[in-house]
């Protein structure tokens, strides 16, 4: 009895049609395609869905100069920043310029007097771009300094390898720091 059915659907042209012409494309339910007959005029290519990259930059840095509290002497501070950028030009590491985010934390923060740990956590709106050959950027963004509860904002700027930091916190008023920060980045992707 089954091969009977199989037989007579197999002779039923209006039930079914295999097309060996049509590839897997990009399939818009909202506006399917007519009944399918397997006519090479209407090939549809396979499409590219494309792929998502962005770059994740570690930056462990040392600043110096006025920081929170600084006796007389001045501040020192160490700590490590992280910063998420979006890729739009495919799997070669740093665009020439984009928008990103940066978080960091200064692990300590000392000057003439007792170690702060942590210093100061931060996150910024960061935008880095090349300028000329030289790769720089420029981040804003709220500060808080935990152990304090002594909130504020930070302007950053970055020029290959420098950092230069200006702060206004609640009740520690105006700080600068400039040191040094290593960018090591790290590319990630995949396909939508």
């Amino acid at each position: 009895m089954k091969a009977a059915a199989i037989i007579a659907l197999a002779g039923c042209t209006s039930y079914a049609h295999l097309s060996l012409h049509n590839a897997p494309g990009t399939t818009n339910l909202a506006a399917p395609l007519p009944r399918e007959n397997g006519d090479p005029v209407r090939f549809e290519s396979a499409t590219d869905p494309g792929s998502t990259y962005f770059d994740i930059i570690a930056a462990p840095f040392i600043t110096g100069g006025t920081g929170h509290r600084a006796g007389p002497g001045g501040a020192v501070e160490t700590g490590i920043e992280f910063q998420l950028e979006p890729r739009h030009d495919g799997p070669e590491l740093l665009e020439a310029a984009t928008l990103g985010i940066t978080a960091g934390i200064a692990v300590a923060q000392w000057s003439d007097g007792p170690v702060r740990l942590p210093g100061p956590i931060f996150a910024e709106l960061s935008y880095r771009f090349v300028g000329g050959v030289i790769p720089m950027g420029v981040g804003l963004g709220p500060v808080l300094y935990a152990g304090d509860h002594d909130l504020g904002a930070q302007l950053t700027y970055r020029l290959f390898g420098g950092v230069f930091r200006f702060r206004y916190v609640a009740n520690g008023g105006f700080e600068f720091t400039g040191g040094y920060e290593i960018p090591v980045p790290f590319l990630f992707g995949g396909s939508k």
